[in-house]
């Protein structure tokens, strides 16, 4: 366990001291910047708006894939591993504030691909923007110096796997009511047609 702890470290300041630039020091924090939540709900507002058939299923579970997150990351598996972060524990390049909250796994990293990963259930070429997005995001909270690599690691991974199961919830809807609604729309142009033949009969007739 111990040399995994230190590759960590490693890793850790490869990045957050070996990636240093001024670029950099700007884009990581606009990343690592709780205010994004903002333009992402507003993607899902907009989606909801344009793509009506789907885009309000993709918004409920995308925000329940996220809701899902709090107690799982902050309430039970922070505190229950309770590793420090390492800007209170080590000298760091640090660009945000140095929570005093446990730092594995990356709430960030958990959010982030939950959103990205259940939107992109639905939405598949959202996928080459999404996940991009997804990682910037999580290395950025490496960068900034407020989590270890593992951290986000494990909260891209379990954010994955809550991104895929409310994707899947909303894709199994999405399909049920387009199938719903291609079956009743059947049944009426099959009415349509009866009553269609029946006037050429009796056009016919007379």
């Amino acid at each position: 366990m111990n040399w995994l702890l230190n590759l960590d470290t490693q890793l850790f300041h490869s990045i957050n001291r070996g990636w240093i630039n001024p670029f950099f020091d700007v884009l990581m924090p606009i990343l690592s910047a709780e205010e994004g939540a903002i333009i992402l709900i507003g993607i899902l507002i907009i989606t909801a708006i344009i793509d009506r058939r789907k885009g309000w299923i993709v918004l409920i579970f995308t925000l329940i894939a996220v809701a899902l997150t709090d107690p799982i990351v902050v309430r039970i598996l922070k505190p229950l591993i309770a590793r420090p972060r390492p800007c209170k524990v080590m000298f760091v390049h640090l660009l945000d504030r140095c929570s005093g909250s446990p730092s594995f796994p990356s709430a960030h990293a958990t959010n982030i691909f939950s959103y990205a990963i259940a939107y992109s259930m639905v939405y598949r070429k959202a996928l080459w923007g999404m996940i991009p997005l997804a990682v910037g995001v999580a290395l950025s909270r490496v960068y900034v110096g407020v989590h270890y690599p593992l951290d986000i690691l494990a909260g891209s991974i379990l954010g994955t796997g809550i991104g895929l199961g409310m994707g899947y919830i909303a894709l199994t809807l999405i399909k049920r009511r387009e199938k719903k609604r291609a079956d009743t729309n059947g049944v009426r142009y099959s009415g349509n047609d009866i009553e269609k033949k029946g006037q050429d009969l009796a056009s016919q007739n007379s």
